[in-house]
């Protein structure tokens, strides 16, 4: 993978599942989507570039042989077993593959002759294609689904391991990982990547502590990721559509990243209806917030909670009315954050009583984006 292509989310998940509501039944690492063999496809279409194991050899076959690419880093002279994926081959350490990945030290058993079982929804072991070819066997991948760009991510995480735990990766790094990860079962490199794609820092955590003014880059790819492995993080990510003010700002954000590089994906009818749905619920509780009622007259002399100019000028003198419309979640934390105690005359009891009241408002409102993303 090229430095220039590094990140992007172009490559992320061609194949995504069909949009559907967010289940409470749904688990974040579901059976392989299963679809037709890429290899079976071209054999069906008459594809001469496809060689079998029992095809006897011709000069269109010598031809097909070599019609593959050596990947110009994943290429170890002394390695002893080749992978190819997508026209491109990898060699590399039998001994590495099978001590990281419970798939890949049953796929090398079965070669060998031994009695294997993989885990449920793990790549059907039978549906990879191997050949010998001057004594070194040669696994065709493609049938496991796994894309090339995303395979080279795992394999660069693998030998720069330092740099990829030590240094902040973006996103669709984490992404292409976790993906690659967790199809072939390396499983280390898969919880890895999982964390940080769900961590408050740089992920789409579910957690309400986790929302701040600060949106979210690469939200296509959590989109995508979440229909696909990982459900949990749809919430924030249709949290960071909804709160856009504009729904074509999605492909044209630019990430803090040098060089930038642009998150673009693509969203099924049905999840961009959905986003709309959400704005208009969040519109709809922020209006209730904007109906805040004063209190009933405090004892305390010159306390002002009974009186509706404290909410006002809170509410839109600050300008927290007009700029929350769509993002009621970090609206009630700038109203928490009023000095209702002192500046606007709110006595230390009726402060405390006001700030929790918005508390309570914006855990209710976080909870509500459970049901209105089951619409």
């Amino acid at each position: 993978m090229s430095p220039n292509t590094r990140g992007t989310a172009t490559s992320r998940h061609p194949n995504a599942l069909p949009a559907t509501p967010i289940s409470k039944n749904e688990t974040a690492n579901p059976p392989l989507p299963q679809r037709p063999s890429k290899r079976k496809q071209a054999e069906d279409e008459g594809d001469a570039t496809i060689v079998e194991p029992e095809t006897p050899t011709n000069a269109t076959n010598k031809k097909a042989k070599l019609s593959y690419e050596k990947h110009d880093r994943f290429w170890v002279l002394d390695g002893n077993v080749v992978l190819e994926i997508q026209n491109t081959r990898f060699k590399l350490h039998r001994s590495r593959l099978a001590t990281q990945s419970k798939w890949f030290e049953a796929l090398f058993e079965k070669r060998a002759g031994g009695e294997v079982t993989v885990e449920e929804g793990a790549p059907d072991l039978d549906s990879v294609i191997v050949e010998d070819e001057d004594g070194t066997d040669v696994y065709y991948l493609d049938s496991t689904e796994v894309s090339l760009d995303d395979f080279v991510e795992l394999l660069t995480a693998m030998e720069d391991t330092i740099d990829y735990c030590s240094k902040r990766q973006p996103l669709p790094i984490h992404v292409a990982v976790f993906t690659a990860a967790t199809i072939l079962r390396f499983d280390k490199f898969a919880e890895y990547a999982k964390k940080n794609i769900t961590s408050p820092t740089i992920g789409f955590s579910d957690s309400l502590d986790a929302v701040t003014h600060e949106s979210r880059l690469y939200v296509i790819d959590a989109v995508l990721l979440g229909r696909t492995w990982l459900p949990k993080i749809l919430k924030r990510a249709f949290y960071e559509l909804a709160r856009m003010s504009d729904i074509r700002d999605i492909g044209t954000q630019e990430p803090a990243l040098d060089p930038p590089e642009i998150a673009i994906g693509y969203l099924p009818p049905s999840d961009l209806q959905l986003v709309t749905y959400v704005q208009k619920e969040l519109a709809l509780a922020w209006a209730d917030v904007l109906a805040l009622q004063p209190y009933d007259k405090c004892r305390v002399q010159d306390c002002t909670a009974a009186r509706t100019r404290p909410i006002y000028e809170a509410v839109h003198n600050s300008g927290i009315g007009k700029a929350f419309v769509l993002d009621p979640i970090c609206g009630l934390q700038a109203l928490i954050g009023m000095k209702w105690f002192g500046e606007l005359g709110y006595c230390q009891n009726c402060a405390k009583r006001r700030k929790k009241e918005l508390a309570e408002m914006r855990k209710k409102i976080w909870t509500d984006l459970d049901d209105w993303l089951r619409q």
